[in-house]
């Protein structure tokens, strides 16, 4: 990977996206340091200014400070996309509060501004189809790589519009700042830490790439927009430089490995303090249990919990829930939907928390607290009709559950595979009630022909074991072991038992079966009931070859069973009676075709 930087003899650095990635691997350290005399070098230029004031408010830092490009045509049109312009350092002052530091000695944070004119930066895909976009970002450069820093900031660029009435573009947001060292021990740099909330550097997407001539006044003098009737040609031209107004906010300055294992004990207390079912479920992240005593109870080294641990009642938890987190609101019923999309939290959406607002003063805070307002706007492209005016601001009474991205695809898997379990066992519990059973041969005709489906009901026969089985029904049975035995005999496979056979009942218990040679049949001294001699005869009769003629008394646990077409069915005249254990189960309806949908019909008389 190739460090592309470029010193302008205005004094202004161009890097490419992909300088930025060796620019946060701490392994080139040159880098880094190069960049700081770079940076330090170009204050001295007359191309970019810095303005700053420092003046401490409750404990905050607020810094207000204006620096500047060169002009539009003669360098910022010059760079390429990924390309970006790299502004002084901006310099912030922090109080020295340290009580073990006797020296009192304030510290000194820098900051710079970078410029992508054609798009880059974090979001490599900002752009709106073909249309490259203007990208502002606020850049940390931390003292010390264990360094990290608390910001809430705005920025603002400066139009200067060939119009009577000019405008400005801005935005407002926060971030925990870290260092190039700290952001590059994560493989996928942006993704992982913008998601934890950690940056080097963050910005925004302002306006289309096209667009930055107009804002800066040096579009064409035949464009339409510097034409209109809002034009004053007696104005002067612009000077074609950029402009940007950088206000912060300054909250903490803090070690961030003493903030990550701050963080892990923390982590073990609120386990520790949570009961079986919390632990398995995820809670809002705005509650903290805080202890009476941290101490009382708790072993900080395997994060078990004494039953005594006293605790107060939940609090906001400020590190979960603060500026620069993605949050994902979750409703707690359908009622709450409609206010929900209402102010465009909607659920399942990870959001970016831009703003936290302090309900009493209206000053803009770092972590949330009861009745805060949220500045809030989604991490990605949504639908167009869910598209609106970002960001949403609304309070954070009217959210009924936040959880992290993590904890929503969580319970969202869990969701899911639930779901899919449950259909698979309603299906199996279905399966085991009813089934479809497509008709293979012609032994049922010319009531059941070849390919009707029958819906068939299994239940009955396992409650009553077949009892309430009478002359006439038609039932369904896998193949009985002598009729196995007949098709192994004649050449044939043995047949799956999820293979069933579907004939109509003759003959019960008790009754007499005489069975001729010709495969005739009399019970108790009449013919079978029934006209079996509807169906189209087969010519070689070759069924009279396997018939086992003779008497047979039907026993009480068995059937005798045959088909409506005689001359073909292979039944109870071939391979004997069939047990009632062995009917699975009864059809209800014929469903296809459609054309002949409705119950089964009765075998006709003679």
């Amino acid at each position: 990977m190739k460090q592309l930087t470029t010193s302008i003899a205005a004094g202004i650095t161009v890097r490419t996206s992909s300088s930025l990635l060796h620019h946060y691997n701490y392994k080139y350290n040159y880098n880094y340091i190069y960049c700081l005399l770079l940076a330090t070098a170009v204050s001295l230029t007359t191309y970019t200014t810095a303005l700053s004031s420092t003046n401490i408010i409750r404990n905050k830092v607020k810094y207000s400070g204006t620096v500047t490009f060169p002009p539009y045509a003669t360098y910022l049109s010059q760079l390429k996309p990924g390309q970006c312009a790299t502004s002084t350092l901006l310099e912030v002052s922090i109080p020295n509060d340290n009580e073990e530091d006797n020296t009192n000695t304030p510290s000194t944070h820098k900051f710079c501004v970078l410029c992508y004119p054609r798009g880059g930066g974090h979001n490599v895909n900002s752009r709106n189809g073909d249309r490259e976009a203007v990208g502002i970002y606020l850049q940390y450069i931390a003292p010390t790589p264990d360094t990290c820093i608390d910001v809430t900031f705005s920025m603002q660029l400066k139009g200067k519009q060939n119009l009577k009435k000019k405008f400005d573009l801005g935005w407002d947001a926060g971030m925990r700042f870290v260092s190039t060292e700290v952001a590059a021990k994560n493989k996928n740099i942006y993704d992982d830490n913008l998601r934890r909330g950690l940056a080097n550097d963050f910005g925004a997407h302002l306006m289309q790439s096209q667009l930055l001539p107009f804002f800066l006044g040096v579009d064409d003098e035949d464009d339409e927009m510097s034409h209109n009737n809002d034009s004053d040609n007696s104005m002067s031209s612009s000077d074609g430089v950029l402009e940007v107004q950088v206000n912060m906010t300054v909250h903490n300055v803090q070690s961030f490995s003493a903030l990550e294992q701050a963080a892990q004990r923390e982590q073990k207390k609120q386990k520790a303090g949570s009961g079986l079912l919390q632990k398995l479920i995820p809670r809002d992240i705005r509650q903290q249990i805080v202890f009476n005593n941290d101490d009382h109870g708790y072993d900080d080294d395997d994060g078990s919990s004494a039953t005594s641990m006293e605790q107060r009642e939940l609090q906001h938890n400020t590190e979960q829930v603060r500026v620069g987190k993605i949050i994902v609101p979750v409703i707690k019923s359908l009622s709450q939907r409609a206010r929900m999309f209402e102010i465009g939290s909607y659920p399942g959406v990870e959001y970016r928390i831009m703003r936290i607002i302090d309900p009493d003063t209206g000053e803009d805070l770092f972590g949330s607290v009861p009745g805060a307002e949220y500045e809030i706007k989604p991490i990605y492209p949504l639908v167009k009709q869910l598209e609106r005016q970002w960001p949403a601001r609304v309070n954070e009474k009217e959210l009924p559950t936040l959880l992290t991205a993590g904890m929503y695809n969580f319970i969202s898997a869990v969701g899911s595979l639930a779901t899919a379990i449950t259909g698979l066992m309603t299906a199996y519990v279905i399966s085991l009630a009813m089934s479809l059973y497509f008709i293979p041969s012609k032994s049922m005709e010319p009531n059941l022909k070849v390919g009707d489906v029958l819906l068939v009901e299994k239940v009955s026969s396992k409650l009553s074991g077949a009892s309430l089985l009478k002359k006439g029904d038609v039932v369904l049975f896998p193949a009985p072991s002598r009729l196995q035995d007949v098709i192994v005999s004649s050449g044939g496979k043995r047949i799956n038992d999820r293979d069933l056979f579907v004939k109509r009942i003759a003959a019960t218990a008790g009754d007499v079966v005489q069975v001729e040679a010709s495969g005739s049949v009399q019970i108790n001294g009449d013919v079978a009931p029934g006209d079996r001699q509807m169906c189209d005869a087969e010519p070689l009769r070759l069924i009279e070859k396997y018939i086992e003629s003779g008497e047979t008394v039907v026993d009480e646990k068995d059937l005798f069973v045959m088909g409506d077409c005689s001359d073909v069915s292979v039944d109870s005249r071939v391979w004997g009676t069939l047990n009632r254990k062995d009917v699975v189960g009864r059809p209800l309806l014929r469903v296809w075709p459609l054309e002949r949908f409705g119950g089964l019909p009765s075998l006709p008389d003679r």
